[in-house]
């Protein structure tokens, strides 16, 4: 994943990036196990490159966190910011840290994996 969101936002200032996360890392990893039998060298690939995007989020101030605990609150918390120009701060503090934890299992799983 090669993101030069700073790049974006300097080109564009009124630029909205998003960083959609899942509400946990068991039910990300659940998700993935729904979509069917994975190569072990497939899903380390998949999470190396999403080590790389919580990286990113973490490290630049333009994302917006959106937490994917059920689609339809997601996609209100997109408007909100879109549409309405609405920043809910409690909900990207605790998106921060849920990329942050994200993070940190991850690197403990592919360790393992």
């Amino acid at each position: 994943v090669e993101l030069n969101i700073a790049a974006i936002v300097k080109a564009k200032p009124d630029t909205m990036a998003f960083l959609v996360l899942p509400p946990s890392f068991e039910a990300w990893m659940d998700r993935l196990g729904k979509r069917g039998a994975m190569p072990t060298a497939e899903k380390r690939r998949r999470l190396e490159g999403a080590l790389k995007v919580f990286e990113l989020g973490l490290e630049h101030p333009y994302f917006n966190f959106v937490i994917n605990d059920k689609l339809e609150e997601a996609a209100e918390q997109i408007y909100l910011r879109t549409v309405l120009g609405f920043k809910d701060l409690i909900v990207q503090v605790r998106g921060r840290r849920l990329c942050e934890q994200l993070y940190m299992e991850t690197q403990v799983y592919l360790k393992q994996l």
